[in-house]
């Protein structure tokens, strides 16, 4: 998993691998989301990727490679700038 805050948004700072450390991650970020958030699966970019709002606000987007039966990666965009034209 790889996150993408390009300094204007909080991101883990380092790829993570692994189901597990992967998965622990995503609960502590799911366990912290604020009462308003919103979350919606759709394509972009060709990829199945979780759309996430706050205040109706694009707040990620989660982008899914997925090979045989299983994700193989994940790459979350928080970037506010590369965000701007999905608003």
């Amino acid at each position: 998993m790889r996150s993408d805050g390009g300094g204007k948004a909080s991101a883990a700072t380092h790829p993570l691998y692994g189901r597990q450390t992967v998965m622990r991650f995503l609960l502590g970020i799911y366990n912290k989301r604020p009462p308003d958030m919103t979350a919606e699966f759709t394509e972009v970019n060709g990829a199945p990727a979780l759309v996430v709002r706050v205040d109706g606000k694009i707040e990620n987007v989660m982008s899914f490679a997925i090979g045989g039966e299983q994700i193989e990666a994940i790459h979350i965009v928080r970037n506010p700038e590369k965000l701007r034209h999905l608003q």
